[in-house]
């Protein structure tokens, strides 16, 4: 949730003037005030199961997922509506998974797991007909949640689609905080950050609509100031 914070001047600078103001910067870290308060929650919750080398691959690959996410809706954008290349929608997709296929590989293989993921490979031969059905079921709808967000955005920003992105996690923890009381916090300090982090994702959303209706209303003001007079001979 830094990420929004961060891409939101380096996408000014290097993608589009985006307009922005400081309740803009004030409700990205009003989301992340409230991410902080459900993490530490959530550490609070799992100190005792969680070792300190577990901890710091969790921090590191969070801050490289942080980064490559940030980059890719950068770039995304970028290739979709500032600077359009031709490639298809579903081209894009292609590519995103295709150039995703190293890096993951890679952290399958990695010894960096207890037990080693790759491990997990021979279950294969032991699955069942449902567990394919929800294997194919996953892909249906990993192709689905990618191909709509590159069609989402054509049309907002790429810092408001890491706000977005973000929304959908909350979304899930929310869930996962109903589901799996004894794996995710629900005490007042972790009910507290979540709520700070949607009701945040509401406010970057009017702020956003406000700026929008602001910018709109001068063009059409200025449109209206250039236009010849009606009935000027």
């Amino acid at each position: 949730n830094v990420g929004p914070l961060i891409a939101l001047p380096v996408e000014r600078v290097f993608n589009e003037p985006i307009p922005v103001d400081p309740w803009s910067y004030m409700s990205l870290a009003y989301i992340l005030v409230g991410v902080c308060l459900y993490v530490g929650a959530l550490l609070e919750l799992q100190k005792d199961s969680m070792g300190a080398r577990d901890l710091v691959i969790g921090l590191a690959l969070m801050i490289a997922n942080m980064v490559i996410a940030m980059f890719e809706r950068l770039y995304q954008r970028k290739m979709i509506a500032v600077e359009p290349i031709d490639v298809s929608k579903t081209g894009m997709l292609l590519l995103n998974n295709g150039i995703s296929i190293l890096p993951t590989t890679i952290l399958f293989l990695l010894p960096i797991w207890d037990p080693p993921e790759y491990t997990n490979f021979g279950k294969f031969a032991s699955s069942n007909a449902g567990d394919y059905v929800m294997l194919f079921l996953s892909c249906v709808c990993g192709v689905a949640i990618g191909w709509t967000a590159i069609n989402a955005q054509q049309y907002v920003t790429a810092t408001t689609m890491l706000v977005v992105t973000n929304m959908n996690k909350i979304v899930v923890v929310i869930y996962g905080m109903f589901r799996w009381p004894d794996k995710e916090p629900r005490d007042a300090t972790a009910i507290l950050g979540v709520s700070i982090a949607i009701t945040g994702g509401i406010w970057y959303a009017l702020v956003r609509k406000h700026l929008g209706d602001k910018a709109k209303a001068a063009k059409e003001a200025e449109a209206a100031k250039s236009a010849p007079f009606l009935g000027a001979k």
